[in-house]
C-alpha cells in the first residue's frame, strides 16, 4: 500500500477534472463520482490518498490523515 497527503482542494481539482474524461466514467472506475462529491462537501483541510493493488482489482481510498473519516473509494479493474 502506498499513501500520501495532499490538500483536499488540490485532490478535488485533479479528480473533478478527470470526470470529464470518458474513460473515467465507465464501470472500471467505480466510485469516482461519489468521491468527487464527498471531497467537494468535506471540511477536511488535507486528504490522505492510499493505493492498494489487488490481483483482479485495485483501489484508491480517500480519507482523513488518520483514516478516521473515509470520504470514498475508487475501484479499478486490473
Amino acid at each position: 500500500m502506498d499513501s500520501f497527503v495532499q490538500t483536499r482542494e488540490h485532490l478535488y481539482h485533479i479528480y473533478n477534472d478527470r470526470l470529464g474524461l470518458g474513460v473515467h466514467l465507465d464501470n472500471s472506475f467505480e466510485g469516482h463520482c461519489e468521491v468527487v462529491k464527498k471531497m467537494k462537501n468535506s471540511n477536511l483541510k488535507n486528504v490522505r490518498l492510499s493505493y492498494i493493488d489487488g490481483e483482479k482489482k485495485s483501489c484508491s481510498i480517500f480519507s482523513s490523515e488518520d483514516y478516521s473519516i473515509i470520504l470514498g473509494i475508487i475501484f479499478y479493474d486490473n
